[in-house]
């Protein structure tokens, strides 16, 4: 048996006479559902790069030198002649 009626702000309810709740549960349960399931789906858990335990790297008995090549004093240019700054290379160019 369907009951329709008026609330107090005059809009209209209907009601069967089963009240046991369980299709406004339903609706509320399936958003987290929902967003559970894409999660799971999308989040690469499997595609993580761990670079310590990947990545191979050989390193032997490293020795080197460093030599003095020249003493710079009493400079007052805040530019270096000959600088590199305005030629850019990379990846993007």
């Amino acid at each position: 048996m369907i009951t329709i009626a008026l609330d107090v702000a005059g809009t209209i309810l209907a009601s069967s006479g089963d009240d046991s709740g369980v299709f406004p549960l339903l609706f509320l349960l399936s958003g987290p559902v929902f967003f559970m399931t894409i999660y799971t789906i999308y989040r690469n858990k499997n595609k993580r790069h761990f670079h310590e335990s990947e990545t191979d790297s050989v390193i032997e008995n490293v020795t080197g030198a460093d030599q003095k090549t020249g003493q710079v004093r009493g400079v007052s240019n805040s530019k270096i002649r000959g600088e590199n700054t305005g030629e850019l290379s990379g990846k993007r160019n």
